[in-house]
């Protein structure tokens, strides 16, 4: 049996596998979310957030990934189908403490200490 060499992550929780077909696999190293193709292992993509990031989630249908961001308590999305597109949420009052994907992966829930906000795309 032959093994890859082991993929670079900052934490556990930081290495996720695509929902859809597990073709994708999403690796996070301080600021940099790298997805690469799960059957070579051939970098597909590499985005570079403002700050390091806390966690990161595939949406449902794996176009898009949710990064939420350690210092800056606020979230950048990226798109897997045209890498130039980009999203960032913020919450200057409180700060977002944690964010999930919508069943239609189009929106986003963002929870801060004292409110919950759906963020629509």
């Amino acid at each position: 049996m032959d093994f890859s060499e082991p993929l670079s992550h900052n934490r556990p929780g930081s290495c996720r596998w695509s929902p859809v077909h597990g073709e994708f696999v999403v690796s996070v190293i301080s600021h940099q979310v790298i997805v690469q193709d799960a059957a070579s292992l051939e970098v597909r993509h590499i985005f570079s957030c403002d700050d390091n990031v806390a966690e990161v989630e595939w949406s449902g249908d794996a176009t898009y990934l949710l990064c939420i961001l350690q210092n800056q308590k606020s979230v950048q999305i990226w798109s897997i189908l045209d890498p130039d597109w980009r999203c960032k949420i913020n919450e200057p009052v409180t700060g977002i403490v944690a964010a999930l994907w919508t069943p239609d992966s189009r929106h986003v829930i963002t929870f801060a200490d004292f409110q919950v906000c759906l963020c629509k795309g």
